[in-house]
């Protein structure tokens, strides 16, 4: 849970002092890192890991090997191929993941060969090998967690955009969003005839990363009412966060007609960046007026008190959270660790 959240710190503390690790541990563990564009630490702690790996490891590790299609990446991809068990190769799925991996590689012939050996072809297979944007699109991908402008511009040479497809574009935005380059997301997002919101959605998040709140307020605004989604409030409302833009992020909420659990969450975690924990704890009181408590809630309201070190509400509301989802361990976990991690930084201040 607290991967999926980008407390990639905290997660490791709990790994790290889990006795009894499992393939599992493992798994979730490599997962996380991948999820939060920290492929490189994936393929750490594979190589570390002492257990037998199983299918599910090594599928984590060769898609973490293609987003990453450095030097490093190549050669440990390859070496794992080559003493993999073959028994493995009867997989499908994970002979998927090898083929996109030699795809990302450039190694066209070895993926072609491990095609050819697939009885049981499915769509992803042959859209794999026949339709160039998969390709791309990995390509693109992998560019995006190096976040290196020069790589993407190298990339984006080598891509045929006379009719780039709403995905390329989409993809493309997010990846200059990433290394850093707005201008050039913005020339691709305006380049489009009729965006989509998903569009919208995109270039509003690089916006957030690249601390440009009123820009990504800015575009929010331009959008349709009948067209914005969940992802659309919730990606302003971080541009917001990011920008320490609270009052807008308060106008755009209260706004907000149908207010889901995500976004509420969302603006708590805004007020708690900024230290407003009683307005963070009305949100939590009249969410539970016709709703079930909600831990992750109570987790980023947490995660903000840890970042201000303040003691004495990170004890509160680890106390609540152990009153009131006892029997949810692994939130419990994560506020085990985020309350130990609020004593460490006093201690350290």
């Amino acid at each position: 849970m607290l991967m999926k959240f980008g407390d990639v710190n905290p997660a490791e503390v709990v790994f790290e002092t889990t006795q009894n690790k499992t393939l599992v541990t493992y798994g979730a563990m490599m997962q996380g890192y991948v999820t939060n564009d920290l492929s490189d630490k994936a393929l750490d702690l594979f190589e570390k890991n002492p257990l037998k790996s199983n299918e599910v490891l090594y599928a984590i590790v060769y898609n973490a090997c293609a987003s990453l299609s450095n030097e490093k990446a190549i050669q440990l991809g390859k070496k794992i191929f080559d003493e993999m068990p073959k028994r493995y190769l009867h997989d499908n799925v994970l002979v998927n993941s090898i083929i996109h991996m030699f795809m990302s590689f450039g190694e066209i012939e070895i993926a072609e060969n491990l095609f050819s050996d697939i009885k049981d072809k499915t769509s992803y297979t042959y859209g794999a090998m026949i339709n160039e944007e998969p390709i791309f699109l990995s390509l693109i991908g992998a560019c995006s967690q190096i976040g290196i402008r020069s790589i993407c511009e190298h990339i984006v040479r080598q891509i045929p955009l006379s009719q780039p497809s709403i995905y390329l574009q989409n993809a493309l935005i997010d990846m200059w969003g990433k290394s850093g380059d707005v201008n050039q997301a913005k020339q691709i997002f305006q380049s489009i005839a009729q965006p989509e919101i998903i569009s919208y959605n995109s270039m509003i998040n690089v916006y957030a990363r690249n601390g440009m709140g009123y820009e990504a307020i800015d575009l929010y605004n331009k959008i349709d009412e009948n067209i914005r989604d969940k992802i659309s409030h919730i990606c302003v409302l971080n541009a917001c966060s990011h920008s320490g833009l609270i009052d807008q992020a308060q106008m755009i909420f209260n706004k907000i007609e149908k207010k889901s659990v995500e976004i509420i969450t969302t603006m708590i975690d805004c007020l708690s960046r900024m230290a407003m924990f009683d307005q963070a704890q009305k949100l939590i009181d009249d969410h539970e007026k016709s709703n079930s408590p909600n831990s992750i809630m109570y987790t980023v309201m947490l995660s903000g008190a840890r970042n201000h070190r303040h003691v004495v509400l990170s004890e509160k509301l680890y106390n609540q959270m152990k009153s009131l989802f006892s029997n949810e361990k692994s939130d419990l976990i994560s506020a085990s660790t985020l309350l130990s991690n609020t004593y460490s930084s006093l201690e350290n201040y």
